[in-house]
């Protein structure tokens, strides 16, 4: 699934400065609130099914570049598959790691395991894992949803106060600056993001690391 749409979060809107404008002055603002919110909180809110490639540091944890919903198959590159019923999903899809007395595959891992009672915790190698899995969200978060609309009402009511007609304008074309006679606007990217938007995104910054779609 994708964002909402332009035309569903305007009509969730009662600010006027938002809905009186044109339908491609609303694309530019959501484009630019999605953005906003994909750099505040280090994901996209869109699905994702296929493989992922994924650096891997030594140990016993493997940081992911994006929310992991489920996985088919975990294989290092070079190597064989892992036992997918060895590992186990963080709660928040950032990490996967190996489950509490579960070695895998191995003799020098398996007699570990042995002789410390079980109380071994395998580990990964260095290098890369190849994750096919169902990535990121089937559909964006109630909080994320309204953070976009929020976000878009904030931009709107910011230019209406100043320049209007001539900053919508800009923003619409792509323009970074805009001069009027003697008065220069440097636009630049859209204003912070604003505390109500923040407080709707906090509990979504994702904390993984690494990784790029193969």
């Amino acid at each position: 699934m994708a964002y909402p749409t332009t035309a569903e979060l305007v009509a969730e809107s009662t600010v006027g400065e938002l809905v009186s404008l044109t339908p491609e002055q609303q694309d530019a603002l959501r484009d630019a609130a999605i953005t906003a919110a994909e750099n505040y909180t280090g994901q996209a809110f869109t699905d994702y099914d296929g493989e992922i490639e994924v650096e891997v540091e030594h140990g016993t944890e493997v940081y992911l570049p994006r929310r992991l919903r489920s996985f088919r198959s975990v294989t290092p590159v070079g190597g064989e598959p892992v036992d997918l019923t060895a590992l186990r999903i963080s709660d928040d899809g950032a990490r996967i790691a190996w489950r509490p007395n579960i070695v895998g595959v191995g003799y020098y891992s398996q007699a570990l395991f042995e002789v410390s009672g079980g109380d071994y915790l395998k580990e990964f190698p260095t290098g890369v894992l190849v994750i096919d899995g169902n990535w990121g969200w089937t559909n964006p978060p109630a909080a994320v949803r309204m953070a976009l609309r929020f976000d878009m009402e904030d931009n709107a009511l910011a230019d209406a106060n100043a320049l209007t007609p001539s900053v919508n304008y800009a923003r619409t074309m792509g323009l970074t600056r805009l001069s009027q006679g003697n008065l220069n606007v440097d636009l630049g990217p859209l204003p912070t993001l604003s505390p109500r938007v923040v407080r709707l995104l906090e509990a979504h910054v994702f904390l993984g690391r690494g990784g790029r779609l193969v």
